[in-house]
């Protein structure tokens, strides 16, 4: 069990699960992948109530369902993931407004605002862009409001005469300019 709980990708699990019977049960055990689920910082709860099922699921059935919707970008998850617990847990303690600022996330592959889809088009595949979209699925950017002005993250400076904010935009703000050949965001 401590091996199986040390190795860090789950097709190396599933692959250590073929070679006999009593390697298959401790690959299944729970304990391995909530392992996997922490490694990866996937919250059990907001995955469990996207499965349809009405028996509790076990680890490795949310491990699954989580790498299934998330495919390809499971790996951008994790980090932004990893770095909004971090901005959160620290706002929660040193600026309750920056943390109160944050709107909710769009929501995966939502299209409240410019669609994930259309912005994959404009960058290739790339991990950094990954990134971006993630971010954007966690917290839609800041709410812009008088109370939160002092606060910002980061995204786009908002000038007034000699006071400057740095704030995490929109998404509703995000627009995808066609420039001859190249496709702007």
């Amino acid at each position: 069990m401590l091996v199986f709980e040390r190795l860090d990708d789950a097709r190396d699990v599933c692959e250590c699960s073929k070679v006999c019977q009593r390697w298959r049960r401790l690959a299944s055990h729970d304990a391995v992948w909530n392992v996997l689920l922490k490694r990866h910082w996937v919250g059990t709860s907001a995955v469990a109530c996207l499965i349809e099922d009405s028996t509790a699921p076990s680890p490795k059935q949310l491990f699954a369902h989580w790498h299934q919707r998330y495919r390809g970008f499971t790996e951008s998850y994790t980090r932004m993931r990893r770095s909004m617990v971090r901005l959160e847990t620290w706002a929660e303690g040193n600026c309750p407004p920056l943390l109160l600022s944050l709107a909710p996330g769009l929501g995966w592959m939502g299209n409240e605002s410019v669609p994930v889809r259309e912005l994959l088009s404009v960058v290739n595949d790339s991990p950094a862009m990954r990134d971006f979209l993630m971010a954007y699925h966690l917290h839609d950017g800041q709410r812009r409001r008088r109370q939160f002005l002092d606060y910002g993250l980061f995204g786009s400076y908002d000038c007034y005469g000699e006071v400057c904010s740095l704030s995490w935009i929109s998404s509703r703000m995000l627009q995808i300019i066609s420039m001859g050949q190249f496709r702007l965001l």
